[in-house]
């Protein structure tokens, strides 16, 4: 209970927090333009959320006494399936977009409040690959790997060792189909 409550009081929102954080001052141009209007706009960048989320878990570990590696295992266990969770929002708002396809897979936006034509409004109706399924599917296909080796666990770190592996794995192999 103890944990649970730590992940949720604690981590989720220090996950949130940087990950926003990290969002605004990817923008820190826009930031100074129109800053209320950067502050307003959404986005979350996962790597900000994953640092952030760290260094969470690093400060209940010192101050609690919980062990980090325990902690981070538990993170890297359940990061796949909310990762594939994030990227149906991805999907939805438009951002992670793909390359323009001739493949009977892709899709066209056509929404000007979507991300991918409030970036580049060409691509209206253009259709392009969409990387979000791409990542969603890999993410549910590592969280099912991962799933399967929860009995063989062969020491506290070893998901989140796994997790900081196969993302950039999964990340370089979609970088290829992916435009913005």
């Amino acid at each position: 209970a103890a944990i649970a409550a730590m992940f949720l009081f604690f981590v989720i929102p220090s996950i949130l927090m940087v990950s926003r954080l990290t969002s605004i001052l990817l923008e820190w141009r826009e930031l100074f333009r129109k800053p209320m209007q950067t502050l307003l706009k959404p986005g979350y960048m996962l790597h900000g959320g994953i640092f952030g989320g760290m260094m969470a878990m690093a400060g209940y570990s010192m101050m609690g006494g919980a062990s980090l590696l325990a902690l981070l295992d538990a993170a890297g266990f359940a990061m796949p399936l909310g990762e594939a969770i994030c990227r149906l929002g991805c999907y939805v708002y438009g951002c992670c977009w793909g390359k323009p396809t001739e493949s009977r897979f892709g899709v066209a936006y056509t929404s000007p409040h979507s991300k991918v034509l409030r970036f580049r409004p060409e691509l209206q109706g253009v259709k392009i690959h969409p990387t979000q399924i791409y990542a969603l599917t890999a993410h549910l296909v590592q969280f099912t790997i991962f799933y399967a080796l929860l009995p063989y666990k062969m020491f506290d770190g070893m998901f989140a060792a796994l997790y900081l592996i196969t993302h950039p794995m999964i990340r370089f192999a979609i970088e290829k189909f992916r435009q913005d």
